[in-house]
């Protein structure tokens, strides 16, 4: 119902849970350097089990795991050895580590 862009919606099964999650809770976006994390919600995120005040901006990797509003653990998937511009690197899949 917003804005079409490039969004992922997250959610939980349970919808209690669900709306503990923010609309626009993180960015990723490409860098130079690789992949890079901001933070837009209030809500808790954690970069590796760190967490990450809203505005904090952060690089990201394979292998990743961010956190998401204490509901959700997303897990950062792709070549590791990528470099940033190489082709391979344009594309990184999150699979759902967990459902807390």
């Amino acid at each position: 119902e917003g804005a079409r862009a490039n969004d992922i919606v997250l959610f939980h099964p349970d919808p209690v849970r669900s709306r503990q999650i923010s609309r626009w809770h993180f960015e990723l976006r490409r860098a130079p350097d690789g992949l890079r994390l901001r933070t837009l919600s209030d809500g808790v995120t954690t970069i590796d089990g760190q967490p990450v005040g809203k505005g904090v901006e952060v690089p990201v990797r394979s292998g990743t795991r961010i956190g998401v509003a204490n509901t959700l653990t997303l897990r950062l998937a792709g070549p590791a050895h990528a470099a940033a511009d190489d082709e391979d690197s344009r594309t990184m899949v999150i699979n759902p580590d967990s459902v807390n």
